[in-house]
C-alpha cells in the first residue's frame, strides 16, 4: 500500500474510493460475511476482507507514517510529494465521507477539517488569533 501511496497517491486513492462509492463493491464489503460463509467450502482461499472503516484506518496509518517520514527528511516541512499525498488523502476522505454509512474516525475528521482550514486560510483571510480558537495547535 505504501508503494502505491508514494508512487501516485491521487490515482491509487481514486481506485480505492470506488470500494466506497460504487454500489456493487460497497454492498459486497458490507455483506461479505454471509457471502464468505455460504461459499467458503466451494472457493478455496475465500476470506473476509477489511471493512470500510478498517480500510480508512489502514490508509490513515500509512499516510501518517509517510508524511512523518517526509517531514523528517525535509527539516520538518512537507516536500511537494508529501503535500500531494496529504492533499490526495484529504480529498479521498472528504469524498468517501459523503456516504453517510461509512464511519470515519473522529480524530481523522478533525485532522481533515484542520488541514482544510489551514490550506484555505489565505482564501478566508482568517487572523491567526481567530484560527487558534478553531485549531488550538496552530
Amino acid at each position: 500500500m505504501s508503494f502505491f501511496l508514494e508512487f501516485d497517491p491521487h490515482c491509487f486513492l481514486n481506485i480505492v474510493a470506488k470500494l466506497f462509492l460504487e454500489q456493487d463493491p460497497f454492498e459486497y464489503i458490507k455483506s461479505q460475511h454471509s457471502f464468505v460463509e455460504m461459499y467458503k467450502d466451494e472457493v478455496v482461499g475465500l476470506e473476509i476482507c477489511k471493512t470500510h472503516e478498517e480500510i480508512v484506518i489502514a490508509l490513515d496509518s500509512n499516510v501518517t507514517s509517510l508524511l512523518e517520514a517526509d517531514k523528517e527528511t525535509n527539516s520538518g516541512n512537507l516536500s511537494s510529494k508529501g503535500e500531494a499525498l496529504q492533499n490526495a488523502f484529504t480529498f479521498f476522505v472528504t469524498t468517501v465521507s459523503r456516504k453517510a454509512r461509512v464511519p470515519i474516525p473522529l480524530d481523522l475528521c478533525h485532522r481533515i477539517v484542520s488541514h482544510q482550514i489551514l490550506f484555505n486560510r489565505k482564501l478566508i483571510n482568517l487572523p491567526r488569533e481567530e484560527l487558534k480558537k478553531v485549531i488550538p495547535d496552530t
